[in-house]
């Protein structure tokens, strides 16, 4: 569904390079890279990154989750897949992403839609915040 509708409303999709923030495990983000362009992805979990390692050929960058992304002015295409919801300060996220963006650049967001989309990373996304005795999951 999300590489259907980036195709259906980028038209130049395959002239810009997709950065994925919060990319999990890395299951979408190996789909999307036999299919476009990618920039790379972070995501502040480690375990989800070592997973993601071995399904991507992309650059991954662990990061602090209480500190925006490490990304530069004149992003073409960003990503948050599922991701939103998680995050305290989604205004300021926000912000932060709009500014960064390119003129002309794209923001893909995406929220849950469905229970089949909870995984295994869900579960386990909760309870490493809590061990880190972090605010992230509520």
């Amino acid at each position: 569904m999300v590489r259907e509708a980036l195709a259906r409303h980028v038209p130049d999709l395959q002239q810009r390079a997709l950065f994925d923030i919060g990319c999990g495990s890395g299951g979408l983000l190996s789909y999307l890279e036999r299919h476009l362009p990618l920039a790379g992805a972070c995501d502040a979990h480690r375990l989800g990154l070592e997973i993601a390692r071995g399904r991507t050929r992309t650059t991954l960058l662990l990061v602090d989750e209480d500190r925006q992304p490490p990304l530069g002015a004149g992003q073409s295409l960003l990503g948050m897949f599922d991701v939103l919801e998680h995050l305290d300060d989604d205004r300021a996220t926000l912000r932060f992403l709009f500014e960064v963006l390119a003129p002309g650049g794209v923001l893909v967001l995406t929220v849950p839609a469905h229970m089949f989309l909870f995984g295994e990373m869900d579960r386990l996304a909760p309870q490493d915040c809590i061990r880190r005795r972090s605010v992230c999951c509520r």
